[in-house]
């Protein structure tokens, strides 16, 4: 991090042992998943990231000892940094969900102000290393080619077992889009240590490493980053068309082979990608499209339909879920029995910010972006590694207006940027000292609470009650883990309720307590809203309908949060009916009917209404179109033959 004084070899060793925790964070963040803990893929990726920091900070820390400079980025690129980070604090800070912000979406983390700061962190430690460059392009380089090859794996398996040609790789990233846009993103690096190695053995491994790179890559069939590389290749093309003409009189055989063979699999495969899904403009313009724009939208009108401080300084990082469901699309009711949920993230990073940071944090992280990108350009015209760079930069800031940015991706961003700042030297004065030494005193509190998160996962993976209850006192603070307490105690009081009913009830309050703590840590996660709700909607059938009376309020409050969602509606219009609202329930149970109206279940309630307000014929319709939509449905079957006998009578 930090620029070394030749006569001081302590300080070199330091310098060191950050080159390799960089090149080692490189290479291990891509491939790093563990399945026993409860979330294989993402968790796994965030304990690393978070430790190399801290392994980052007590390094910093110590070399600010052994040196009198350091290097730095200038001011255009320093203070848009600096007020981005004020502004991440501010909204963190002044969050709806402080703890989310802080710490990250539990599934996603890498939105929250502490992801934020570990990201700058390895964005100044890259900036000492320009004369390292191209041994940390090539650490980029051979991660993607294992990540590559394991995806390769997976394809070949699935192949053989199934004969299934049309198989969607994820490898060790945990999805194929999100693969597509972390190889896609590393082309441009492996096709120039192809293009520009001179010795024929070396190029000829390149060549391999940039096949193997770009084989997975399409095996991930994904249409929005093969459309992305088709926009860069485009962009490339009108941006150097000077320089093409005069490049291909000097290409080299081996070039020209490799050229002709990159073309051929994206023309092969391509084909074989819309060919293998039937109707595929059709269904991407229909379906996917529809879905991806509806949820901008859902995303949009949350951030602007708040008050102006809120749209200048957004809900707080990480926070698109909770303001969501308010705006959610009827385009979510996606079939008669399904429901999409929301996104934990917009897929669109630069929404995502307006949402989380609001304008202020949008535009300068825009201004950030665009002196990067200036930079990158400009040492690019006189460096074609930095040229390389460029591209790559080129392709993750507008991969950002297709998808949210994942662990991989954000790493490579922050590192590349670094790796194209020249710094200036900047003495190392009293302050900065005692900040390193703050720094230093706090690594080991830092690593004790990342062994607590590490541990709590794990425990809470297994899904064992005196796991979960562990998970719970070693990280108090996702609620996530209670909400699993409360739905473990929740089956067990399911699974009691006709063999030892004071058991059941022992269960029910155990449960409560668990969805009411975690409601408590974030009361505006529509998820611990809903497990309260259906807790005591359970207990008030089963056990006692004093249980469902408390339902009322609970019912109220997640009826402002969301009026789309089909699941939600009819939970709460089973609440009124089991109370003997019939009204009330037939009130709701018709806003569902509005949203899908062709879900069987909603028919089969309205009949139930029906059949208590004494409208006995309409009941039976109502149950005749259930049936209609699920013939042998035994439930509908029974309902009917009940509601007819009643007419008979």
């Amino acid at each position: 991090m930090l620029k070394n004084k030749p006569s001081t070899g302590s300080g070199n060793k330091i310098r060191m042992l950050l080159l390799s925790t960089l090149l080692f964070l490189l290479n291990l963040l891509p491939l790093a998943y563990f399945p026993l803990f409860r979330l294989g893929f993402e968790f796994t990726k965030y304990a690393v990231f978070l430790f190399f920091g801290i392994v980052f900070l007590f390094s910093g820390a110590i070399y600010l000892f052994k040196n009198q400079k350091i290097e730095v980025p200038d001011r255009k690129i320093l203070l848009p940094l600096a007020f981005l980070f004020l502004s991440y604090t501010f909204s963190s800070i002044f969050s709806i969900a402080p703890l989310t912000s802080f710490l990250g979406f539990y599934g996603y983390f890498t939105g929250g102000l502490v992801y934020l700061f570990f990201l700058i962190l390895v964005f100044l430690v890259a900036v000492q290393f320009q004369k390292e460059k191209k041994i940390i392009l090539q650490s980029i380089f051979l991660s993607a080619i294992a990540v590559s090859v394991i995806g390769i794996y997976q394809y070949l398996n699935h192949f053989i077992k199934t004969g299934d040609y049309i198989f969607r790789i994820y490898s060790t990233v945990g999805q194929p889009n999100r693969l597509a846009f972390y190889l896609i993103s590393v082309l441009p690096i492996a096709f120039y240590l192809f293009w520009e190695e001179k010795h024929k053995w070396t190029r000829l491994l390149y060549w391999d490493g940039f096949f193997f790179i770009l084989l997975a890559f399409l095996l991930t069939f994904s249409r929005s980053s093969l459309l992305l590389l088709f926009i860069i290749l485009i962009l490339f093309c009108l941006a150097n068309p000077l320089k093409l003409i005069i490049n291909l009189r000097r290409v080299r055989p081996a070039q020209i082979v490799a050229s002709i063979l990159f073309g051929l699999l994206l023309l092969i495969f391509s084909g074989v990608m819309f060919r293998s899904f039937p109707s595929t403009v059709q269904s991407f313009t229909s379906s996917s499209l529809n879905l991806r724009l509806a949820e901008w939208e859902g995303v949009w009108n949350a951030s602007i339909n708040r008050e102006p401080v809120r749209q200048l300084f957004g809900s707080g990082p990480e926070t698109t879920y909770f303001t969501f469901f308010k705006y959610r699309p009827v385009v979510y009711n996606r079939s008669p029995e399904e429901s999409a949920v929301g996104p934990g993230q917009a897929r669109n990073y630069y929404l995502q910010l307006f949402a989380g940071v609001g304008l202020v944090g949008l535009i300068i992280y825009l201004i950030f972006l665009k002196n990067i990108l200036n930079t990158a350009y400009q040492e690019g015209v006189q460096n074609k590694l930095n040229q390389a760079i460029f591209w790559s930069l080129i392709i993750i800031s507008l991969h950002g207006l297709f998808y949210y940015q994942t662990a991989e991706v954000m790493l490579m961003f922050w590192v590349m940027a670094g790796l194209v700042i020249f710094g200036e030297p900047l003495k190392i004065g009293r302050g900065l000292r005692k900040l390193s030494m703050l720094f230093l005193f706090s690594t080991p509190i830092l690593l004790y609470l990342i062994y607590h998160l590490v541990i709590a996962d794990y425990y809470a993976s297994t899904g064992r009650i005196e796991d979960l209850n562990k998970s719970v006192v070693l990280n108090p603070y996702f609620d996530i883990y209670r909400r699993d307490v409360s739905r473990y105690h929740l089956s067990e009081m399911l699974n009691n309720k006709d063999k030892d009913k004071e058991l059941a009830d022992q269960y029910y309050f155990l449960s409560k307590k668990a969805a009411e703590e975690a409601l408590k840590i974030s009361p505006e996660d529509i998820r611990n809203v809903r497990q309260l709700l259906l807790l005591n909607y359970y207990a008030g059938v089963n056990l006692d309908k004093k249980y469902q009376e408390e339902n009322l309020p609970v019912a109220e409050k997640l009826s402002q949060i969301t009026s789309t969602d089909p699941n939600d509606i009819d939970l709460i219009g089973l609440v009124y009916l089991d109370l003997g609202h019939p009204d009330a329930a037939l009130k709701y149970f018709q806003m569902e009917k509005d949203l899908v109206p062709d879900t069987r279940g909603v028919y089969l309630h309205m009949g139930e209404v029906l059949k208590q307000q004494g409208k006995i014929g309409e009941a039976i319709d109502s149950y005749k179109h259930a049936l209609k939509l699920s013939p042998n449905w035994d439930l509908a079957e029974k309902e009917l033959e009940n509601a007819q006998n009643l007419l008979k009578k």
